[in-house]
């Protein structure tokens, strides 16, 4: 994918189409239908709790097809290696990059401003992954712990 249709994609506003959701418990997975105001692109939004050590540990994604644009990986033990070989440890956020795909990650404690006001509230960040991804008719969330 080029990187001006990413960065499009990333852009355009849309909306989940499931009418509640149930949060995942650890060790669990769900996956959103999610649809542009247009109605012309079609996105799955993940929310991945698959570690079941740390229940705080979560990974939100957006795709687009089989391509991931964005991912929010969450978790203070969290460990990504950039292709430059820079080492990432902690909540990093991956956004979608031409040649590289989701493989390039930015620690959240280095960007300013930090788009997630409260990373140890799963509630909070995801509704704030939303947002960042241009979802914003969130249906109500019932979260299970």
């Amino acid at each position: 994918m080029d990187q001006e249709t990413a960065d499009y994609l990333l852009k355009i506003e849309k909306r989940i189409l499931n009418k509640s959701i149930l949060f995942p418990l650890p060790n669990n997975k769900l996956t959103l239908n999610v649809k542009s105001l247009s109605g012309n692109e079609i996105f799955l939004l993940d929310i991945n709790r698959a570690g079941i050590i740390n229940i705080s540990c979560c990974t939100f994604q957006e795709r687009y097809n089989e391509t991931i644009l964005i991912r929010l990986d969450l978790g203070k033990n969290k460990l990504h290696k950039n292709p430059d070989n820079k080492i990432i440890k902690g909540p990093h956020l991956h956004i979608y990059q031409k040649d590289f795909g989701d493989r390039w990650a930015y620690s959240l404690s280095e960007m300013n401003p930090c788009p997630f006001s409260d990373i140890s509230d799963l509630h909070t960040s995801f509704i704030e992954f939303c947002r960042y991804c241009n979802i914003n008719n969130i249906p109500a969330i019932q979260m299970s712990f």
